[in-house]
C-alpha cells in the first residue's frame, strides 16, 4: 500500500521525485516506528503515516512558493 502511495507521489509531484523515492524506502521504517512507539493497529498507523507525509508535501510546496 505504502509502496503504491510512494509511486503515486512521484507521479503527482514531479519536483519531489527524490522525496517520493525516500518515502518508499522509509515507509517500512515509519511503520515499524509507529508499531513500537504507539502500538497502533495497521489502519491507524497507515493514516498517521499518510497525514505525516501529506503535511511534509504541503511544507515543501509552501517553501518553494516563497
Amino acid at each position: 500500500m505504502k509502496l503504491i502511495l510512494g509511486f503515486f507521489f512521484i507521479k503527482l509531484y514531479p519536483g519531489t521525485k527524490a522525496i517520493g523515492a525516500m518515502y518508499i524506502i522509509m515507509s517500512k521504517t515509519h511503520y515499524e516506528i509507529f508499531q513500537k512507539t504507539i502500538n497502533f493497529n495497521r489502519v491507524k498507523s497507515m493514516i498517521v503515516t499518510f497525514l505525516f507525509w501529506l503535511s511534509y508535501v504541503f511544507l515543501i510546496s509552501y517553501v518553494r512558493s516563497l
